[in-house]
């Protein structure tokens, strides 16, 4: 997979990128590239874990995570200025913001632990302590409606109208999670969840409320 990617980005508009980093957490994979001329200028270059979701209990009292959810992050120096990026799996369900919220400040916390020990160059500021920090992933945030009050409003075109109802921008509002980061406006329709190989949305026994569920966020 990385080599593949690295043949279909080392070439890009007439661009020559190459590989700096990249990290992997079950199915989380979080490559960064740069352009070759600035390759010299990168420095500092660290990766981190954070393992999430459920656990399986390892002595008497410590927990194995399995990593089903959480994130990896990768941080560096570019020409003196401190970047992070980091790609979240948050856990899913429609009415589990809490728990979403919950994780998204687990793995920013770990990062923060991992960042802050001496070994592998570090310590390194705090993921939010660098002067820009993307985070993006399957945040998982669902719309907070109906399926009868979602799917007759995409159909008619004013699905600009259930923005008010994203869980993300209601955590964000409330201070909740992510409250110091900004996104680029919502300019598409809801993205989840297709049925396979269709732009209809899903008809299982599970019928999922359609959402924007992969986000791009950043903090500077």
């Amino acid at each position: 997979c990385e080599a593949r990617l690295d043949t279909l980005v080392g070439d890009a508009h007439g661009e020559r990128y190459v590989r700096v980093c990249s990290e992997q957490m079950v199915g989380v994979l979080l490559l960064v590239y740069v352009r070759r001329g600035h390759a010299a200028a990168v420095s500092h270059v660290h990766t981190e874990i954070v393992k999430c979701g459920f656990g399986v209990g390892v002595g008497d009292t410590s927990v194995y995570k399995a990593g089903n959810k959480g994130g990896v992050a990768c941080r560096l120096t570019l020409c003196g200025t401190s970047l992070c990026f980091i790609n979240t799996h948050l856990p899913a369900g429609h009415s589990h913001a809490d728990e979403r919220n919950a994780t998204a400040s687990e793995v920013e916390e770990g990062l923060r632990r991992g960042f802050a020990a001496p070994a592998r160059g570090g310590p390194f500021p705090p993921p939010l302590e660098h002067d820009v920090c993307v985070w993006l992933g399957d945040l998982n945030y669902r719309i907070e409606l109906s399926n009868e009050e979602v799917r007759p409003r995409i159909a008619a075109g004013e699905w600009r109208s259930l923005l008010p109802a994203d869980q993300l921008m209601i955590s964000q509002r409330s201070g909740a999670a992510f409250g110091n980061f900004q996104e680029a406006p919502i300019t598409f329709q809801p993205t989840y969840k297709y049925d396979a190989g269709t732009s209809v949305y899903d008809t299982s026994e599970k019928a999922r409320v359609p959402s924007w569920t992969d986000r791009v966020l950043w903090h500077a």
